[in-house]
């Protein structure tokens, strides 16, 4: 646990910045991995690591990207090209 650092998500959950797979607290959530330890408030960024809000924000972002790019990267090609007709992914796809 001394390794864990997460973002405020709700009261019950934070967002992990982590992300270790073995970790039993990690839950995906679409593309983001959500912390549920019940105490993990405790693993704050901007409160532990002295982290900004702001760079835990650009860090969450970051690695969600990562994970919607691998996402689309692992998909069939004909499938891909149906979600580049879509803005939201178009912009993911060529960033």
């Amino acid at each position: 646990m001394s390794e864990c650092i997460t973002k405020p998500l709700t009261s019950y959950y934070s967002g992990c910045l982590v992300e270790n797979q073995q970790c039993p607290h990690s839950v995906r959530v679409g593309f983001s991995n959500w912390c549920k330890h019940s105490e993990h408030q405790n693993f704050y960024g901007h409160i532990v690591h002295g982290l900004s809000r702001e760079e835990l924000s650009k860090r969450y972002e970051m690695l969600r990207q990562r994970r919607i790019k691998k996402f689309l990267a692992d998909m069939d090609e004909s499938i891909r090209k149906q979600f580049m007709h879509h803005e939201e992914w178009r912009e993911t796809l060529t960033a």
